[in-house]
């Protein structure tokens, strides 16, 4: 799963051009995106060029504040604000760090959107603690290189433990739940 990107094909309803538009699946959970494209067939509004900055518009304005998990809602707060530290790497190194690390990134948001619709969770959330691992020591490297402030280490640092924290509560009342 490493480097890749999910996309979801969906089709915006007659009366359009083109039959399917692609979405990545790291923009929303599907329920969602069906809303919207509901929403969007009624008002005419695809355009393939702007899907994705619509829907993040639709998505942020009718989404209610307690729908996102908090785990969810602090691993996308830590990819914002990392993704532009990422951005400003040396060339030699933003080809080979930055790009493990965003990949990092978003799997694990990924996974952890997977987790939050499965019933068997335990699995994905395993996933997810190798990836924080993986992330760790990669960060960890790039601060030996010279590439990341001790500031931004130990703010990312503090971040992941919190983050980690959270999953293993997660996966701990899953298994308990399982064994009920």
């Amino acid at each position: 799963m490493t480097g890749t990107t999910t996309l979801v094909f969906v089709s915006p309803g007659p009366g359009n051009n083109l039959p399917f538009i692609p979405l990545p699946l790291r923009f929303a959970f599907p329920f969602a995106i069906l809303r919207w494209l509901r929403f969007t067939a009624i008002q005419g509004t695809c355009d393939t060029r702007s899907v994705a900055r619509e829907f993040e518009k639709w998505n942020a304005a009718t989404m209610k504040p307690g729908e996102e998990l908090p785990v969810i809602r602090e691993w996308y707060e830590l990819t914002t604000w990392l993704l532009p530290k990422i951005s400003k790497f040396p060339r030699d190194q933003k080809f080979l760090l930055g790009d493990r690390l965003q990949s990092l990134l978003l799997d694990v948001l990924d996974l952890l959107i997977e987790a939050k619709f499965r019933r068997d969770r335990i699995g994905v959330l395993d996933q997810i603690n190798v990836q924080l691992e993986k992330l760790r020591f990669l960060l960890r490297l790039c601060h030996d290189l010279g590439l990341l402030q001790s500031k931004a280490i130990g703010d990312c640092t503090q971040r992941l433990l919190q983050i980690g924290t959270q999953i293993g509560g997660w996966r701990r009342a899953s298994e308990s739940r399982e064994r009920t």
